[in-house]
C-alpha cells in the first residue's frame, strides 16, 4: 500500500466560533461539512484541513501548511493583528508561526527563494 495523500486534523473547543477564524484565515468558507461539528478544506493539491470539535483536545494540534507567497500571509496576518509566535528562515525554508484562539499551531511555510509552493 501507498498514502496518497493526507487531511490534517485540529481540535478545537467551538466548531462555529473556529469555522469563522479558520474562513478568514485561509479566504474562503470551509468545503464540507460531513458531519456534525466538523468542517474540512481542501486544497489543490487534494490535501485539507479537518476542524473538528473536542473539548479535551482542543489545543494540541499542529499543522503545516505550504504558502506559494509567504511574504503576502504575513503580511495578511499583519493586517488582521494575528501575532506571529516565531519565524524560520534557513537555506532551504522560511516559515511563521501562528496559534488559533484554542492554543493550536499553525506553520506557514515556503521553500526559501523559490516561486512555488515547498515540497515539505
Amino acid at each position: 500500500m501507498a498514502i496518497t495523500n493526507a487531511l490534517a486534523g485540529i481540535a478545537v473547543n467551538d466548531i462555529g466560533a473556529a469555522a469563522l477564524w479558520y474562513s478568514q484565515l485561509i479566504g474562503r468558507p470551509p468545503d464540507r461539512k460531513p458531519m456534525p461539528n466538523v468542517v474540512e478544506w481542501r486544497f489543490e493539491n487534494g490535501s485539507g484541513i479537518q476542524l473538528y470539535e473536542d473539548e479535551d483536545r482542543a489545543g494540541g494540534s499542529c499543522v503545516t501548511l505550504v504558502e506559494r507567497d509567504l511574504d503576502t500571509r504575513v503580511a495578511d496576518l499583519t493586517e488582521e493583528d494575528i501575532p506571529i509566535q516565531s519565524r524560520l528562515n534557513s537555506a532551504k525554508l522560511r516559515s511563521v508561526t501562528i496559534e488559533d484562539d484554542d492554543g493550536n499551531r499553525i506553520v506557514f511555510t515556503q521553500a526559501a527563494g523559490a516561486d512555488t509552493p515547498a515540497k515539505v
